[in-house]
């Protein structure tokens, strides 16, 4: 485990790396800043296996039917739950700056796991959850643990959950 004092290290020579502790000279001013685009959310591009959940269209007694799935299956951003991180930290190999790894929790829509240990559902005649941007058709499921790894400029390059 790194000391305090080795994050200590780690973190100046970083941020020296990066430009923000060394005089302005050719090589500081050409190197680009270390920014990540956290405006965008990184959904997983794949939704875990587990049930799906469909909803019997009737708002006044809502029923959710799970559909067991065994294989993860392809999705887009707009089908995806949300995304935070908590911890974003940057990562040096040889030395050298060399991307991010955040640390946070997903969830999935209409989606609960079925593990063997542990098996979510949408309770029938529950309503959806306004504050969560929930809808009868679009229910937000159990939130689950993420880690995502960021090169230098943001790009995903791996996610798990």
């Amino acid at each position: 485990m790194t000391s305090f004092f080795g994050s200590v290290r780690n973190l100046l020579l970083f941020a020296a790396l990066a430009g923000c502790l060394l005089p302005t000279t050719a090589w500081a001013q050409s190197t680009p800043p270390f920014i990540l685009e956290w405006q965008k959310r990184n959904a997983p591009l794949t939704k875990p296996p587990g049930n799906d959940f469909s909803w019997n269209f009737d708002p006044t007694s809502p029923v959710y039917t799970p559909t067991a799935r065994a294989n993860a299956i392809p999705q887009s951003l707009d089908e995806s739950g949300a995304d935070w991180w908590h911890s974003v930290i940057p990562i040096v190999e040889n030395g050298l700056p060399a991307g991010y790894v955040a640390v946070g929790y997903t969830s999935f829509i209409n989606w609960g796991v079925s593990d063997g240990c542990y098996n979510y559902v949408i309770a029938n005649g529950t309503y959806p959850v306004t504050v969560l941007n929930q809808r009868f058709d679009r229910r937000r499921s159990q939130v689950r643990n993420a880690v995502a790894r960021f090169d230098l400029t943001g790009n995903l390059v791996w996610y798990k959950t």
